[in-house]
């Protein structure tokens, strides 16, 4: 944390907040990369780190390369003659290959990104040497953020025709910075908190007529990216009493049943809400504002 930033926040002269605790050490950083890149999931990190999950997801999304904060595996679909059988007959033929992989994959009528994913998959301590022998890389896809192997000579930004494409629809609406949204590496849609099957929007917090620049983003899943769409369009918005009938009806929808009715009638719901700067958003949240430098003068 700058000391221009502490001393800012701190002129009111009670200390309130205690904004320096909210910077990451260098170690903090190096064992979030690590925890990602074993593979445990931006909850998991948090309670390991002390941290909250907002805390923690933007970090990651503010200090971390793609490949550093994410990724999976590209999936081997089937019927491509990648099975694992038919990989495990490949794999002999792969050890006394001495051209490039290209013309390996070529001649076995397979595709190269998929192969060499099949490869990872059946022979994962292995496959990264032989990987590195044909001229191969891992990497992370600007598209959807899955581990590829690529050339390390001619290496693509992205593992499919469909990612390229993706990020060509992207560059003219995000400017190429989709992936950027907290949550989207990860693969976690920020309000339900779950991983879904299908892909993630990225979603411009205060809407993309006043973030021109993508500088607030956050990654959704289709049902919850349409819910928050909609709901910001409506009428009663700062009505806490219309919230607390929506929120009624939606419990009751959900768990009540008309047997019961008479013991469990309704639920009681308080609302309320109260407007915070950025920086008391920060320390109730538990996010570090050095995170936020780019999206706002005022912090640096």
């Amino acid at each position: 944390m700058s000391r221009q930033l502490t001393n800012k926040f701190n002129e009111g002269g009670d200390n309130k907040w205690h904004i320096a605790s909210l910077s990451w050490t260098s170690s903090e950083i190096k064992l979030l990369k690590s925890f990602l890149a074993e593979g445990l999931e931006l909850d998991v990190i948090a309670s390991k780190l002390g941290r909250t999950y907002l805390g923690t997801a933007h970090k990651a999304a503010a200090v971390l390369t793609l490949g550093e904060r994410g990724g999976k595996p590209l999936k081997v679909p089937r019927g491509k003659g990648l099975s694992k059988k038919e990989t495990i007959k490949l794999w002999e033929a792969v050890k006394v290959w001495d051209k490039t992989w290209s013309g390996f994959c070529r001649l076995h009528k397979i595709d190269v990104v998929l192969a060499a994913s099949a490869m990872d998959l059946y022979f994962p301590d292995e496959w990264p040497a032989e990987a590195s022998r044909l001229g191969l890389e891992k990497a992370s896809c600007r598209g959807c953020a899955s581990f590829f192997y690529r050339s390390k000579v001619k290496g693509r930004a992205t593992c499919s025709n469909r990612c390229t494409g993706r990020i060509r629809r992207d560059s003219e609406y995000f400017d190429g910075m989709r992936m950027d949204a907290v949550g989207m590496a990860e693969g976690v849609c920020q309000v339900c908190m779950v991983k879904p099957k299908r892909g993630l929007s990225a979603h411009h917090v205060i809407g993309k007529g006043n973030d021109p620049e993508n500088k607030l983003m956050v990654a959704l899943c289709v049902g919850c990216h349409q819910l928050v769409t909609d709901l910001s369009l409506r009428g009663f918005l700062f009505d806490a009493n219309a919230w607390v009938r929506l929120i009624k009806l939606v419990l009751m929808r959900k768990y009540i049943n008309l047997e019961d009715f008479n013991k469990n009638a309704s639920f009681s719901i308080d609302v309320s809400w109260n407007p915070l700067s950025l920086l008391e958003y920060c320390e109730s949240e538990g996010i570090d504002p050095e995170d936020f430098e780019n999206v706002t003068e005022d912090i640096k």
